[in-house]
């Protein structure tokens, strides 16, 4: 698939990942959020498309798929998203 960001493992994991399950764009984009600077607002939909060089409407579908399945919440609207993982340890500081 054009533009996949290859390695880069989120929290230096080698080996495995909490991600394996996920498709290669599903995986690339929680990869690009982990690495995010946290923010409040989450990581706008169209900055994860243009970052990883992906279809807009690719990246929509897949963050629509990550949201359903608890990995991903919208913050501000629904163009503006963050992982499960950084919503907990928002709550937790």
């Amino acid at each position: 698939m054009d533009g996949i960001i290859q390695g880069g493992i989120p929290g230096g994991q080698q080996g495995g990942s909490r991600y394996d399950s996920l498709d290669p764009l599903q995986r690339q984009i929680m990869v690009f959020i982990s690495n995010a600077l946290p923010t409040n607002e989450g990581v706008p939909v169209q900055a994860i498309a243009q970052a990883i060089r992906a279809p807009s409407a690719s990246v929509m579908h897949a963050v629509e798929q990550l949201t359903t399945d608890g990995l991903l919440y919208t913050t501000i609207d629904d163009d503006h998203v963050i992982s499960l993982f950084s919503r907990v340890a928002n709550l937790c500081r």
